[in-house]
């Protein structure tokens, strides 16, 4: 292996800042190893171009160098930077990366990290206090610390900073002794307080295992003690730390904390009103241990205003556990799953009108989906709120009910009451797209959606559907509101010429109707005869929709029909030839 320009590396003192500067990169990215460098004596690399430092630096093998050597970079990475001395959050997530299993450096770090020096220096940088009661001590000095809203140019803990972005940072620096969990920041926040600013779940629950109990009760922010009032309980099932809350939880009994009494001025019928739609079942049984049932709050007003669905009605609109936890409810609930609330909608009605999934299935196979709002209401009330619901998971809500209805729901009438809650529903949405008031989903969206639920529905309605006085109305209504884009998976008329003759009597006598019902409301009916004596053969071939092997009326009108190739056509010239 040959040497580049063989500048001595003994001395770092002679390195420049463009050698530093690459140096600390590669500690940064783990690139340790290097390559086509020959460890030697030679000139100085004072004396190089900044190019030819470059070069060198990016080719030293970091993890052949002796350990006096790491020990002198490790220093002047961790307390220098632009010429001021002290600690970043960068910094520390390197150092952990490096002593990872793998990492070729790990040894001489770890050797680095057992000085008495190091441990000097690395406390100097990261300034914090070791517990509550030293940051309560030093209150006047702590309010003056700024913080990130404060726009000030250093950070006023790295470590803090270091554990809002990684779990494993704070794990390294706890390891290493440099920090306490205990410990307060100069701005009198504590690690909880980072975990929660930074939505750090791994975090949450790394504490929730090694804090002290006594530790989870105090003050997380000495500036803010009001937080303190939200059980730290309440907050790790809220941030998703569940396994957390259970660890916390039971080491809080254990060790005396917490009394058992105290659970139920905890969970509160408004706590438990919003942990049903997040929590797990393994946390609802953490708790049903205890002696706190979150399965049984029924719908109330809450003190402060509003109101409060039951257990049933949250789980089922808004937990993605909602299918496990249905099961779970079934079990330990003294409820019911057709528990209604203040609107009387049951818990399905009730999630049809939200985004999720999960809990749809269980509840079609459990309960009736074809119920009704209101004693002599229209059946299947939770089909018609999925029916006018535009989230994006409505039309898969919407099919999974209308295939656990049955089928005697679907008439001609249903089908006029659940097509006019869909086409409501896209008048409605694309109301609020025009005035701005939402952006999601867009009009292309939430058209696909409610003509998916459209065709799904006219699926499942009687062949005599097309044409009926039903039909004629909820087309009309569609033109009239602008969703003309419906009008398409409503069914067509070409579906009447293959029903029996008794249904297309029916069909005939509902037109009728429909006509004498136009006419009241003033509604031009010609277009829509033209159509129907055309698909029954009464009209010139070319007035109305074509017949099999036609020519579309859209593209024109047939100049010559007698040229148009048919069966019957067909069959006359083969008689012709055979005579």
């Amino acid at each position: 292996m040959a040497t580049l320009f063989g500048p001595s590396i003994s001395d770092t003192e002679e390195w420049t800042l463009p050698v530093w500067g690459v140096i600390f990169d590669r500690l940064a990215s783990g690139n340790v190893k290097g390559s086509g460098l020959t460890i030697g004596g030679g000139s100085s690399i004072s004396e190089k171009t900044p190019a030819q430092q470059i070069q060198w630096a990016t080719k030293l093998p970091l993890d052949k160098l002796e350990q006096f050597t790491i020990d002198a970079i490790l220093n002047r990475f961790v307390g220098f930077s632009l010429g001021v001395r002290y600690m970043e959050e960068d910094k520390i997530h390197t150092l952990h990366q490096l002593v990872q299993p793998g990492c070729p450096l790990r040894s001489k770090v770890n050797t680095w990290l057992r000085w008495v020096e190091t441990e000097d220096l690395m406390k100097s940088m990261i300034r914090s206090y070791d517990s509550y009661e030293l940051a309560q001590a030093d209150i006047e000095q702590v309010t003056k610390w700024p913080r990130e809203a404060d726009n000030h140019p250093f950070k006023t803990n790295p470590a803090y900073d270091a554990a809002v972005k990684c779990s494993h940072c704070l794990q390294f620096l706890v390891e290493q002794g440099f920090v306490k969990l205990s410990g307060y920041d100069l701005s009198g926040r504590n690690w909880l307080k980072a975990a929660l600013n930074g939505s750090n779940v791994e975090l949450l629950d790394y504490l929730a295992e090694h804090m002290d109990p006594e530790d989870l009760l105090k003050p997380r922010d000495i500036r803010d003690p009001v937080n303190a009032g939200n059980h730290i309980l309440l907050t790790l099932a809220g941030y998703g730390a569940f396994k957390g809350f259970e660890i916390a939880l039971n080491r809080m009994i254990q060790e005396g904390v917490l009394r058992t009494e105290q659970l139920s001025e905890i969970f509160h019928p408004a706590a438990v009103h919003e942990l049903c739609t997040v929590v797990p079942p393994s946390v609802a049984s953490a708790l049903y241990a205890k002696g706190i049932n979150i399965g049984n709050i029924e719908h109330q007003h809450h003190p402060l205003g509003g109101q409060l669905d039951g257990s049933w009605h949250m789980a089922a609109a808004f937990n993605p556990f909602a299918g496990e936890f249905m099961d779970w409810l079934h079990k330990h609930s003294l409820l019911t799953p057709e528990n209604r609330n203040q609107d009387n909608e049951t818990p399905l009605m009730y999630a049809a009108n939200f985004n999720e999934i999960s809990a749809i299935t269980w509840l079609c196979k459990h309960t009736d989906p074809a119920l009704p709002r209101f004693d002599g209401g229209a059946p299947g009330y939770a089909l018609l709120c999925a029916a006018r619901s535009s989230y994006p998971n409505s039309p898969q809500i919407f099919c999974l009910i209308l295939d656990a209805m049955p089928k005697a729901v679907f008439t001609v009438d249903y089908g006029k009451i659940c097509g006019t809650e869909i086409a409501e529903g896209l008048v409605r949405h694309k109301t609020k797209l025009a005035k701005g008031q939402i952006q999601e989903p867009s009009l292309v969206d939430i058209e696909r959606a409610q003509v998916w639920k459209m065709q799904a529905l006219v699926c499942r309605l009687p062949g005599f559907w097309p044409g009926s006085s039903w039909h004629l109305g909820l087309e009309a209504y569609a033109t009239n509101n602008g969703v003309a884009v419906l009008r398409h998976s409503m069914g067509t008329e070409t579906r009447r010429t293959r029903s029996t003759s008794a249904r297309r009597r029916q069909a005939e006598a509902e037109h009728e109707e429909a006509l004498a019902e136009m006419a009241l409301f003033a509604v031009a009916p010609e277009p829509r005869i033209h159509r129907s004596n055309a698909v029954r053969g009464r009209g010139t071939a070319t007035s109305g929709r074509p017949r099999s092997g036609q020519r579309d009326s859209a593209l024109g009108r047939t100049r010559n029909s007698s040229n148009m190739v048919t069966k019957n056509v067909r069959r006359r010239q083969m008689g012709t030839q055979r005579s």
